[in-house]
């Protein structure tokens, strides 16, 4: 959804050897090539994303760069038979470095949300590792969590069908 309501300019696009963090995601070997791009997704012309994926080498070969300029990632993978079905990922923040400044029009050393995700097919296959740096005052992540007992106490849980969604600062529920 979100790749249908923004804009993406592709910065960089290749076939490179894995480091140790996307060897272990990927779970491919430090000599299989893999799928690196480098996006900045923008809406209503203002930047607010700063992504690096990676996809596993046999699966990256099936599109090139000017398919990735123009749709969402996941239905490239989903139009070359890969059947999406789970995620796991982490949030953090970050500093922005030079280079993820200037392409997001903000000052080096600004706050971003980080989130690292890797995404699995219905075999629980890694399909793609990807970093992700937003800028806070144009996007936000929302949970709804429901408390739960859990032995003698109580924990928070996202356990609704929807439980998690991004939304680019101004954008209404739906």
């Amino acid at each position: 959804e979100m790749g249908l309501k923004t804009q993406v300019a592709l910065l960089e696009f290749g076939f490179v050897l894995p480091t140790e963090d996307v060897q272990r995601e990927l779970q491919v070997g430090q000599n299989e090539l893999v799928q690196r791009a480098v996006r900045v997704r923008s809406h209503e012309g203002a930047p607010f994303s700063y992504l690096t994926s990676f996809i596993p080498g046999h699966l990256g070969r099936h599109f090139g760069a000017e398919d990735l300029g123009t749709r969402p990632l996941l239905s490239l993978l989903e139009q070359n038979g890969v059947k999406v079905a789970s995620a796991r990922q982490s949030f953090g923040a970050v500093l922005a470095d030079p280079k993820v400044a200037a392409a997001l029009g903000v000052a080096v050393g600004a706050p971003l949300l980080s989130i690292v995700r890797t995404v699995y097919d219905r075999e629980q296959q890694p399909v793609e590792y990807i970093r992700i740096l937003y800028r806070p005052d144009r996007y936000q992540y929302r949970m709804t969590l429901e408390r739960e007992r859990k032995g003698k106490g109580h924990v928070w849980a996202s356990g609704s069908k929807r439980s998690g969604n991004g939304r680019i600062r101004g954008e209404q529920d739906q």
